[in-house]
């Protein structure tokens, strides 16, 4: 960061940040990384930069969720996706998902949204993780139908990535299945 600052380098100065923030928050530095994403945030918004601003704000609202914060993580997550929507829609459907699961059982449509995005763009593996999200907000909604139904989008997409799935997402579904028997 210091070389990017030397030679005047914003952007990736603000990406660099932004990065650290995210493998501080990883290692549970919550006040370290909230700093650097801070200010990787006031760096996007001060290159005008509106796709990473969102994918700033989105990070802070993973952190204020991991730090037990969901009101503010909820606010984050809506400013994030409201800005991103028609500028970065890999992210925009990761911060909906993100959003869905937050709100848990009164998220579900946040879910459904999410998965339906990460169809259209190709992005099969964030879309069974996001799947998975949804068949236990809507267990803990008491939609056993709307869960099963998720859990079997879920398989029907591993099934179809076939040898190439990362068999952690194979014991996420399996778990995800168990916990609704």
């Amino acid at each position: 960061i210091r070389r990017l600052r030397h030679v005047g380098d914003l952007k990736y100065q603000a990406i660099a940040l932004g990065n650290l923030g995210l493998l501080a928050r990883r290692a549970g530095q919550f006040p370290e990384a909230e700093r650097h994403m801070r200010s990787a945030l006031a760096l996007h918004e001060q290159l005008g930069e509106s796709a990473w601003t969102g994918i700033a704000l989105g990070r802070l609202g993973g952190l204020e969720l991991d730090r037990g914060d969901a009101p503010a993580g909820i606010e984050y997550l809506l400013q994030a996706t409201s800005i991103l929507e028609n500028r970065h829609a890999r992210a925009h459907a990761m911060y909906v998902g993100a959003l869905g699961q937050a709100r848990g059982p009164a998220g579900l449509d946040d879910l459904r949204r999410a998965a339906a995005l990460m169809e259209t763009g190709g992005w099969h593996r964030d879309r069974i993780e996001t799947l998975c999200a949804l068949a236990k907000a809507a267990s803990d909604a008491q939609d056993r139908i709307g869960a099963t139904e998720a859990v079997a989008q879920a398989r029907a997409a591993a099934n179809a990535l076939g040898t190439s799935l990362d068999p952690r997402l194979y014991k996420l579904i399996a778990t995800t299945a168990a916990a609704l028997s």
